[in-house]
């Protein structure tokens, strides 16, 4: 405290009124249980304030008058520090009627309260007792301490829905200050759905149950959420309780409760199952949905452990090792099984098992259990159709051989008469023959190149819905081409008396690429037909650049006619197969109804598109623009004119060839053709593929014509066994294949057999030359 031996010997030698030194040296010296009663009003000021300073050492202390404070004695002075008590008993005076009469005071480490009794009626004589409160007080401070340094939410209230006490803990779980929460009605912070059941455990308090737990919900002061579960005990009117924020473990609970929901629905619809077997107890525990697989009533007993009783005899086995395999090795598994359900059902199920270590040992094996029966009939259903698809697109296939085969059986025995037909109509009218003779030789070999005309157009039909039309780019010479495809129709313009005319644009390029073969016969057909259904006026070729200088840059051509024209009902049958505008055209003017189909087609395999402009009785006009791939300036090396082409030494101009023909009427043809084209020439003839390789093994040739088709051994065997025997000798005869099919897989099949040129028959004369000019003769420059 501070108080010495001096002090004590300075306060009995003081001028205190009589008793009150002994008195508060008795209570100083730790009996403090004394009453000192002091006239205020004969006692000094100054000695009062001095004796104060020695029985109240300078401090820091609180003073608390019941229900106001005063903190400002810091640093008292004799005179000042007594004026302040001055003021707490004239206060206490004024308050006496409410009671107000103590208040505290620290003294050094110990704590005294201080009760006053005013000892007569003009209050100016008081009694004041000293009591020591220092246990008291450090137990509270260790109970404050406590309070306030708890992790836990620390709530004193009553059951009138006052907080009476919190700790700070709360402003940082709800937001708002100590100051803010004590002057709420905690009720009005209780989430609205909740005060109902919050009351209930109030009324239980109430009724002194030992100990109360229960969850509810506060809202913040942010409008947000958070969940408490409450322990509360009462004593008298007051609650102490304990909370704790269960928000995230409320919030975790229900996602997992939501997704375990999620997860026995999704379960549910793709009947997926999960399954678990402990390798030391052997016990297995199944989902909800393991069970609806198995048509078992969910939880029933000792059908886990039987489970595998329900697989197929056949695949019971495999579970069972793939199981031990798991536990003794530690080997996932998954299979697709069959089962017998409980209620007897066919099932196939996907069973699924992964094992758990702990360390090296297995402890569980863990897995899915699928139904996928529905899947299954999916896949031989599919397995089924797939299975009929490949059956359909075989005989599909079948029957596109067969009719390919059909087709070039029917070529070849058609244009076999064709050959000799337009073979001597050729040769006889290099004859002397009458004006009427000439004239009759002439239509018959018309009418024979109209029917050939024909079996072409059948045959590109073939080809087109195979698939197998092929295109053969080359670069072209500009306008000799179109040039060209004038001259072939120009007869029948002349016969007509049509004005056939041909405008090539000043911008063209002198070379393009493309199929010349296939672009003259759709510039050909549309010139045909503009020229067939014209009786009178013109027929006009337009060729031009279309958007010069652009890399888009295409070649326009147009074919206009002054004819008959056509009407927009009967535009679109134009482009169909077998199909003509009008069938009573047909019997006028003729014609299968084939030209404009293939020609369509084959405009789309070079990129472009058939149009069509017509009005009836005013002629039509057909158009395309073909995708231009110039070639400004070539260097080319183009195929000799055949009046370049001279015959070899004279000494050497005899040659032998064989001509292996098994028809007479054909071979016979072939023989005036040579000698017509050749006049000295040595021909040998064989009528099958057997006698051809028996001659050539006796005698040397310097050229040999093979047909294809022929009793024994045909023309592609006869060439690959010639080739096998002139290997041995270092000969390689010239083979020209002779064919009737005019099919590309031919021309790859003789190409591919040794042999070096291909004719289509009927055999033209001209072309005839040309080919055994090729191989008899030598170019000179």
């Amino acid at each position: 405290m501070g108080f010495t031996e001096q002090d004590r010997g300075d306060l009995k030698n003081s001028s205190l009124p009589k008793g009150i030194s002994s008195c508060i040296i008795r209570f100083l010296e730790n009996e403090r249980s004394e009453v000192l009663s002091v006239e205020l009003s004969e006692m000094d000021p100054y000695f009062f304030a001095e004796f104060l300073d020695r029985l109240f050492p300078k401090t820091a202390a609180q003073r608390e008058i019941v229900n106001f404070q005063i903190t400002d004695l810091e640093d008292p002075n004799s005179t000042g520090y007594f004026l302040k008590w001055l003021a707490i008993v004239h206060r206490l005076k004024e308050s006496k009627t409410e009671g107000k009469n103590q208040f505290l005071l620290d003294i050094d480490s110990s704590h005294l309260k201080v009760f006053i009794e005013f000892l007569d009626h003009s209050l100016n004589e008081c009694k004041l007792t000293f009591v020591d409160i220092t246990d008291e007080i450090q137990s509270v401070s260790q109970i404050e301490y406590f309070f306030e340094t708890n992790l836990g939410l620390l709530a004193i209230a009553d059951f009138f829905g006052r907080f009476h006490r919190l700790n700070l803990g709360w402003q940082s779980v709800l937001g708002y200050t100590i100051d803010e929460l004590l002057n709420k009605n905690y009720l009005d912070l209780i989430h609205p759905q909740d005060r109902g059941k919050t009351i209930r455990a109030i009324e239980k308090l109430m009724l002194n149950e030992d100990l109360v737990n229960f969850v509810n919900r506060f809202v913040k002061k942010n409008g947000e959420i958070v969940h408490f579960e409450w322990r509360a005990r009462s004593r008298g009117d007051l609650i102490f309780a304990n909370a704790r924020d269960m928000t995230d473990q409320i919030l975790l609970e229900t996602e997992l409760k939501t997704q375990k929901q999620l997860l026995t629905e999704m379960g549910s619809v793709a009947k997926v199952g999960g399954w678990e077997l402990d390798t030391e107890t052997f016990k297995t525990i199944w989902t909800d949905e393991v069970y609806h697989i198995y048509e078992i009533p969910v939880g029933a007993e000792n059908y886990a452990e039987d489970g595998i009783k329900f697989y197929h005899d056949e695949d019971r086995p495999i579970i069972q090792k793939a199981v031990e395999d798991a536990i003794q090795l530690g080997k996932p598994f998954d299979f697709e099984l069959r089962l017998i359900s409980k209620k007897g059902n066919f099932k196939w199920v996907n069973a699924v098992g992964k094992p758990v270590f702990d360390g090296h040992r297995v402890t569980k094996v863990i897995g899915s259990f699928q139904e996928i029966t529905e899947r299954k009939m999916q896949e031989k259903i599919q397995e089924k159709f797939l299975q009929e698809l490949l059956d359909a697109k075989k005989e599909t296939e079948e029957a596109n051989k067969a009719k390919s085969e059909f087709l070039a059986n029917m070529s070849h025995e058609i244009r076999t008469p064709l050959n000799g037909v337009i073979g001597f109509t050729e040769l006889l009218a290099n004859t002397d023959l009458t004006e009427t003779q000439s004239k009759y030789l002439s239509d018959a070999n018309t009418s024979a190149h109209a029917l050939l005309g024909l079996i072409n157009d059948i045959l590109d039909l073939s080809k087109i819905e195979a698939g197998k039309l092929e295109l053969n780019f080359e670069t072209t010479e500009t306008k000799t081409f179109f040039e060209d495809c004038i001259k072939i129709i120009s007869s029948s313009a002349i016969k007509k008396n049509i004005d056939l005319s041909l405008i090539l644009g000043e911008t063209l390029p002198p070379f393009f690429v493309t199929d010349p073969v296939r672009l003259k016969q759709v510039i050909v057909n549309l010139l045909g037909n503009a020229v067939k259904f014209t009786d009178e006026g013109f027929v006009k070729m337009t060729v031009e650049l279309n958007t010069p200088g652009t890399a888009l840059a295409s070649i326009f051509v147009s074919i206009e006619d002054s004819g008959i024209g056509i009407s927009n009902s009967q535009k679109q049958k134009l482009f169909k197969m077998f199909t003509q505008a009008d069938s009573s055209i047909s019997k006028k003017y003729g014609g299968t109804g084939l030209g404009l189909a293939i020609s369509s087609h084959l405009l789309e395999k070079m990129n472009s598109e058939l149009q069509l402009e017509s009005e009836v009785g005013r002629g039509s006009r057909f158009y395309f623009d073909l995708p231009l791939t110039a070639v400004p300036a070539p260097n080319l090396s183009l195929p000799k004119k055949q009046e370049n082409l001279q015959p070899i030494a004279e000494e050497s101009h005899s040659k032998t060839i064989l001509i292996v023909e098994d028809n007479h009427l054909n071979a016979s043809l072939l023989k005036a053709m040579l000698v017509k084209i050749m006049h000295e020439v040595k021909i040998k003839i064989a009528y099958d593929g057997l006698e051809a390789i028996q001659m050539v093994q006796i005698e040397t040739f310097d050229l040999i014509l093979m047909d294809l088709q022929m009793p024994i051994v045909d023309g592609i065997s006869a060439t690959k066994e010639i080739r096998s025997y002139e290997s041995t000798l270092g000969l390689k005869t010239p083979i020209i294949a002779l064919t009737a099919g005019a099919l590309e897989s031919e021309q790859e099949k003789c190409f591919q057999a040794g042999m070096n040129g291909f004719l289509t028959k009927p055999i033209q004369t001209n072309l005839l030359r040309e080919e055994i000019l090729k191989y008899l003769f030598i170019r000179q420059t």
